[in-house]
């Protein structure tokens, strides 16, 4: 008996002895592969819809639905500013989102992509946006979210909808200052029904919306039932629609309501989940789950990196 607990206890040590030597000689491995890789590169994923009626279909809601992600302002990083092209094709690196991007009006007529009325947070510039000619605004420099000066300038929304095609799709939150026909005049003339959707804040604009442009999809708010048949009685498709329902969770039987009607929901977190985020965070990950497996179809984030990197780990 004690010439066999010796015999063991003898292999068991060679082990522990062999397990340590190939931890190490892996470790050595590990970290010399390490200083020898180079970055992968992310390529981007791309959404490629051929007509209005693709668009739809892609918005509607059916049962087993994939999770889809909206860039919040195209989903801006360090050295990539909010409202720039060359942010929405870095989010497109990380998956196929819709671009969210705001809409203004320059003082020449000129749609730009622009959240503030001012120049002074985003770009080199100062000065209104409405007051001042897009030559003028066109040769400032954008500035990321931290401040910091970029080489990138403010685009147009022509040169986001030419860039979108074939690419993805543009949520347009277009500001006050921009006139229903002006808007509709810009997007008949760039025939983008095809890869842009429309956020609308009251029925007269949708149905002017509808109106000139019957094949456009259109993003509306929807708190409660009754917010939704306001478009419903008033000739608007619900395959048309997708639906914003805020910035913290509705009840369930919002969600059951607009799936019942096959319109997806649009969940923002920026004022949620967004601010306590974290990298390599399993609570993180878990809490954008949450929201999905709750009823939400879209999430409208600041997050793209770690809302992607959720529905991976969630797969």
């Amino acid at each position: 008996m004690n010439l066999r607990l010796g015999q063991y206890a003898a292999a068991v040590l060679i082990a522990i002895v062999l397990m340590a030597a190939a931890h190490g000689s892996a470790q050595e491995t590990a970290e010399e592969d390490t200083t020898a890789q180079e970055p992968v590169e992310r390529k981007p994923q791309y959404t490629r819809l051929s007509s209005p009626e693709a668009l739809k279909a892609y918005l509607a809601w059916t049962r087993g639905r994939t999770p889809m992600v909206a860039a919040y302002r195209g989903g801006p990083e360090p050295g990539f500013p909010e409202n720039c092209i060359e942010t929405f094709h870095n989010s497109l690196t990380y998956g196929p989102c819709i671009i969210h991007c705001d809409v203004r009006k320059t003082a020449d007529g000129e749609l730009i992509l622009m959240r503030d009325p001012t120049l002074e947070r985003t770009t080199t510039g100062k000065g209104r946006v409405d007051e001042l000619k897009f030559s003028k605004i066109s040769s400032f420099k954008l500035k990321d979210d931290e401040g910091e000066k970029t080489d990138y300038k403010v685009p147009t929304l022509k040169e986001a909808v030419e860039w979108a095609e074939g690419k993805a799709v543009l949520l347009l939150d277009v500001k006050k200052e921009v006139r229903n026909w002006e808007l509709v005049k810009a997007l008949k003339e760039m025939e983008a029904s095809t890869n842009t959707v429309v956020i609308v804040t009251d029925v007269y604009t949708a149905r002017y919306m509808k109106l000139h442009l019957p094949r456009l999809a259109l993003a509306v708010s929807v708190k409660q039932p009754v917010d939704l048949e306001d478009y419903l009685i008033n000739d608007i498709p619900p395959a048309d629609l997708v639906a914003l329902v805020g910035t913290a969770p509705p009840e369930p039987e919002i969600y059951r309501y607009l799936h019942r009607k096959r319109i997806k929901a649009i969940l923002a977190t920026m004022r949620s989940v967004d601010k306590v985020a974290e990298s390599d965070s399993l609570e993180t990950y878990g809490a954008y789950l949450e929201l999905y497996n709750s009823g939400a179809d879209i999430l409208l984030t600041s997050k793209v990196p770690l809302v992607f990197e959720a529905i991976n780990r969630g797969d």
